[in-house]
């Protein structure tokens, strides 16, 4: 879980930085020619496409972290249950074996 943390938090710097970079590209083509206007858009174009790539993959690692989270309370949800159960099973055992010798 802590990886997939990592990862998230690496792709959304991964995003900042996307974003940052398309933003200084969409300024300077605004000051250049038409022909560069045309690469700097395909450069942007392919930024975007990136950046909503980034994005989508922060929104699984996001949910499949969330459901991580829920089945691990589950998980220790049914160990507290269960470690409950040992002590009553225990506590039943411990009385039968007293009363077992009294007889």
């Amino acid at each position: 879980m802590l990886e997939k943390t990592d990862r998230m938090v690496h792709l959304s710097e991964d995003l900042k930085v996307l974003t940052a970079e398309r933003d200084r590209l969409l300024s300077e083509a605004a000051e250049n020619s038409s022909a560069v206007q045309l690469q700097q858009q395909d450069l942007i174009s392919s930024l975007t496409r990136e950046k909503n790539e980034l994005q989508a993959a922060l929104e699984n690692i996001s949910s499949e972290r969330d459901s991580l989270k829920a089945d691990m309370l589950e998980k220790t949800d049914k160990m507290l249950h269960l470690s409950e159960d040992l002590k009553v099973l225990t506590a039943e055992r411990d009385r039968l074996v007293r009363s077992s010798r009294k007889q």
